[in-house]
């Protein structure tokens, strides 16, 4: 999120200014729940942080930003993250799971680059 903040503050504009409301609206939140358990914290993600995402988002995918601008940066780097930010809002075991799709794709490319190396080795 702290990215996505920076992406819109560089993008020094009206549009700008409300992409980084949506986000400074997350942070609120979150510092509101730090205290809470983390199944509790989930739950009101569910409730106040989930709707914020999904305006952002909504309002992200309709606006015009184009070419390669800020704005238009800032909107394409959003959109990138959208389902980093729902998963943050909805699932309960979201950083596990992006923990382990991050170590498999390191051990396929891994063992991709051991059979490639062994293939050239063996041409030779």
């Amino acid at each position: 999120m702290t990215h996505v903040r920076r992406y819109w503050l560089k993008a020094d504009s009206k549009n700008g200014q409300i992409g980084v409301k949506y986000c400074d609206d997350l942070y609120r939140l979150e510092r509101q729940f730090k205290h809470l358990s983390p199944s509790k914290r989930r739950k009101k993600r569910q409730k106040y942080s989930k709707p914020i995402v999904e305006k952002f988002l909504d309002w992200v995918e309709k606006s015009p930003f184009f070419g390669k601008n800020a704005l238009a940066k800032a909107a394409e780097y959003t959109l990138n993250r959208a389902n980093g930010l729902k998963a943050f809002c909805g699932c309960r075991n979201w950083f596990r799971h992006f923990k382990l799709l991050r170590k498999t794709a390191e051990l396929l490319t891994t063992k991709a680059t051991l059979i490639a190396f062994k293939t050239s080795k063996g041409t030779k």
